[in-house]
């Protein structure tokens, strides 16, 4: 167990007690116009791998988010998790769409692919700590099952929530919200 939350832990740019009870620290800040490259950044790190497997690979940023309170960094890791999570679960050939949008009171961001789907049993499990959905994928399929449990911390302590909906064989659509810049939420500093 320790030794899987410590691979984890280098691979996801966090201290292996995050997953065995320890603290996960942020440093939530107001980030304007340089947060809207963030998305972009992290598109582009698992573009390769998505052209390797002919996958469709788009974004899109509404113009209107250009302000948030929160951790860069942090959100970064959320967004390559849940990009790195949808392209390796999506048949070649297939489609991965992250789109980063102000919804009322809340910035949301969601990574939908076409890939092989998530049980509706298993919403709540694969959030959990060493939990992975039942899925049937190939044996050289990585992951420790720690990364949904880590962003859903993270959005978490930024004052937002994650879920997703998603059927098998149909693709999933994974969504967190965090309260915008305008919303009482984090404070700054």
């Amino acid at each position: 167990l320790v030794e899987a939350a410590a691979s984890a832990g280098v691979r996801l740019g966090c201290a292996p007690d995050t997953f065995l009870g320890g603290a996960l620290q942020t440093s939530i800040k107001l980030v304007d116009d340089g947060w809207v490259g963030e998305p972009v950044a992290t598109v582009a790190m698992v573009s390769e791998h998505a052209t390797r497997e002919s996958l469709s690979l788009h974004l899109a940023v509404a113009d209107d988010v250009d302000v948030v309170v929160a951790d860069p960094l942090r959100l970064k890791q959320v967004i390559l998790n849940l990009l790195t999570n949808a392209v390796k679960f999506t048949p070649s050939g297939g489609r991965v769409e992250a789109r980063a949008e102000r919804v009322g009171d809340e910035i949301r961001v969601s990574v939908e692919d076409s890939g092989i789907g998530i049980a509706q049993s298993d919403y709540e499990r694969i959030f959990e700590a060493f939990q992975q959905g039942r899925r049937d994928v190939s044996a050289s399929t990585e992951g420790t099952g720690l990364g949904l449990t880590l962003s859903k911390r993270i959005v978490e302590l930024h004052g937002g929530r994650l879920w997703v909906d998603s059927r098998v064989g149909h693709g999933s659509k994974f969504t967190f919200s965090i309260p915008d810049a305008g919303a009482s939420g984090p404070s700054a500093g």
